[in-house]
């Protein structure tokens, strides 16, 4: 197996869905000369497809036949002795050696290596040991709500003692393989209860629930998550200042970021599917979300934000959320295809004053990008039926139910036309100059998109 704490932070892309999208829009593009579409450009919106983040172990096949038992009594006093003469090293391998599909260790045992092992150690090799041992475990015999070690006060604790962070690098290493094994214990419960049908019996459901725990999602996951992307440039300062030699093998702190942000967008995804209603779900979380996006001072922030959020759902109503707010001439239109076009035709984002710019244009083209972002994620939720609740998306798929869409979806390639003239004249207006280069390949990837998605 692998032995590298490691977690992937990039988009696993569907590749049929991809190409399609490749070829349905360069077929746009030759059918109307006037625009040409940069296909790298293009391709740098597939990270919307897929989730973000791989775990270090893939869950294979567990049998759940057979009887389990806890290791023998023997076997338990030669851990505990090693535990009590604080030998770390001899205790992770006597459990890699005990631990097996039919014996599993006692909880007491189980927190005593996360708590005192993990989370206490300052050696790098012990705290990667740890790890694995805790994943060994977990892939064999997957906590439970009535067995996990762990609870939301010990993450927080961790996730929020910067200062212990930014003066003890091992700390921060021990953070991240600490918050990987919480989301490995959440996604695998969550898995084995879905397929039991027996959500409101999970992990998540007692720790994220939106209806029962959404302080937990909102003071907490939020904070977490927008504090994590907002100090990258704090963090990779303090690491170039920092004299002490990093261990080997340890996860540098520009690296770290964007895993840890991945991870905690991955209990975002859980909090948002967890209950009965995903839509009521992400509207409480966009919204909570959309109050601590309108203070994110960098562009590249505020796109590491959405790029890496694994709930297009969720990506769907915070981007929605966002150009209402900007938009002068409201609309009572539903999230749609129509309602794009109007964000097109009246709204104009300023989240960053025309000083923080290098040039004006670029206000423009994060708001197209924005709006490509936007167009994707509705697709993508009607696509995949994911207003419904995830059982029932389950059933959807399985007899291929068709999109659900609504007379707002009706737009034709004649609106397109008429509202990209209309977005031209807005955009040449406030600048006082023609669309740029950059801009305008901006402007021919939406029209692409847009044409694409009314299949003309």
């Amino acid at each position: 197996g692998n032995t590298e704490a490691t977690s992937s932070t990039q988009g696993s892309v569907s590749e049929p869905f991809a190409s399609a999208k490749a070829s349905a829009s360069a077929g746009s593009a030759e059918a109307s000369p006037n625009y040409s579409i940069d296909k790298e450009m293009l391709r740098s919106f597939q990270y919307l497809i897929g989730a973000p983040i791989q775990h270090i172990f893939v869950n294979q096949h567990r049998s759940e036949r057979g009887d389990k038992e806890p290791i023998s009594q023997r076997q338990h006093n030669m851990i505990n002795s090693t535990i009590d003469e604080d030998f770390a090293e001899v205790t992770l391998q006597l459990l890699t050696d005990f631990v097996s599909p039919q014996r599993y260790p006692s909880s007491k045992v189980v927190e005593h290596v996360i708590k005192k092992i993990l989370l206490g150690c300052e050696t790098h090799n012990i705290v990667q040991s740890a790890y694995m041992v805790l994943m060994k475990i977990q892939q064999l015999h997957p906590a439970t709500v009535s067995t996990v070690q762990w609870d939301w006060e010990l993450l927080a604790y961790h996730m929020e003692n910067k200062e212990h962070h930014k003066m003890h690098l091992h700390s921060s290493f021990s953070q991240l393989l600490f918050l990987q094994y919480v989301i490995q214990t959440l996604d695998d419960d969550f898995q084995l209860r879905l397929r039991h049908n027996a959500l409101n019996q999970s992990i998540a459901k007692a720790v994220l629930s939106c209806d029962d725990k959404f302080s937990n999602v909102r003071y907490s996951v939020l904070k977490w998550l927008i504090d994590t992307i907002t100090t990258e440039s704090e963090d990779k300062d303090d690491l170039s200042a920092r004299s002490e030699p990093q261990p080997s093998g340890s996860s540098r702190v520009d690296s770290r970021i964007p895993r840890i942000t991945c991870l905690l967008q991955r209990m975002l995804t859980l909090a948002v599917e967890v209950d009965r209603s995903p839509t009521c779900s992400s509207n409480k979380i966009a919204e909570a979300l959309f109050q601590h996006l309108l203070y994110i001072s960098k562009r590249s922030h505020r796109m590491m934000l959405l790029t890496s959020m694994e709930s297009r759902l969720l990506r769907c109503k915070l981007l929605d959320i966002l150009f209402h707010y900007y938009t002068k001439k409201q609309s009572s239109l539903p999230m749609s295809l129509a309602k794009i076009l109007h964000f097109l035709k009246y709204a104009k984002i300023s989240l960053e004053t025309e000083e923080q710019f290098s040039s004006k244009w670029q206000c423009w083209d994060e708001f197209i990008h924005l709006l490509c972002l936007l167009l994707l994620s509705y697709q993508e939720v009607t696509r995949c039926h994911l207003r419904y609740s995830i059982t029932d998306r389950v059933k959807n798929v399985l007899a291929e139910m068709p999109p659900v869409l609504t007379t707002h979806d009706e737009i034709t390639l004649q609106d397109i036309e008429f509202d990209m003239k209309v977005f031209h004249k807005r955009v040449t207006s406030d600048l006082k100059a023609p669309l740029n280069p950059e801009l305008k390949q901006q402007t021919d990837l939406l029209k692409a998109l847009l044409c694409d998605a009314t299949g003309t």
